[in-house]
């Protein structure tokens, strides 16, 4: 995995473990890009107007044109996926994610900033379509919360920075955790404490940080 930054080998070498993209779900509803563009009577604004409905998170049309929308439908209308219907779901684009995180200035604020517009939080009993990517999923929604807080923080910033860039997913170098209540990590203090467990469980040392971006 060849990262931007060469500096990063020895970092790399810390990180030892699963990695975030082991996981990643895309496609997994069956839900193509044109769906709502072929199938305007499949969905619509109204949870009511169906009889056992999902919600669903999918584009308006399909192309460069199409706005991930959220729709209300019928589970039977969802191709496949049905085990997945009870998770909760953080999704990010699937179109170039990397690209899309850190576009702008490659700095970890910048990062941070994208990441709030771009990764979100679906309840369960829902679906999502191609446009989305699914990043964490699971059915207590405390580990989606931590998940959430994971991804807020300048750990999982500066390594989004130093992701390789792959056409259809990033998490190459960024770390899995244990998202639950007996992790290593403690969720449940505030997000610069996070930070700081996060650097200190790999032994990234203060210089290394910098190497990274990272104000102290």
């Amino acid at each position: 995995s060849i990262t931007p930054n060469p500096v990063f080998l020895k970092i790399s070498n810390k990180l030892g473990g699963n990695k975030l993209k082991d996981r990643m779900k895309k496609g997994i509803f069956g839900i193509e890009s044109d769906f709502v563009e072929k199938n305007p009577n499949l969905v619509s604004p109204n949870e009511t107007d169906w009889s056992d409905p999902v919600q669903l998170l999918t584009n308006d049309k399909s192309g460069s044109a199409g706005r991930a929308t959220l729709y209300w439908t019928d589970k039977k209308n969802i191709p496949k996926g049905s085990n997945y219907f009870d998770y909760y779901k953080i999704v990010t684009t699937s179109a170039y994610p990397k690209k899309s995180i850190v576009a702008g200035v490659p700095t970890i604020e910048n990062v941070k900033n994208r990441v709030k517009i771009l990764v979100k939080k679906l309840p369960n009993n829902s679906a999502f379509g191609q446009s989305r990517l699914a990043m964490f999923m699971s059915k207590n929604e405390e580990e989606i919360n931590n998940f959430m807080k994971y991804v807020n923080t300048d750990f999982f910033a500066a390594l989004m920075l130093q992701e390789p860039n792959r056409r259809s997913a990033f998490g190459y170098v960024i770390p899995d955790q244990d998202f639950t209540n007996n992790s290593d990590i403690d969720w449940n203090k505030p997000i610069k404490d996070i930070d700081r467990q996060l650097f200190d469980k790999y032994h990234i040392s203060d210089e290394e940080r910098r190497l990274l971006g990272v104000k102290r």
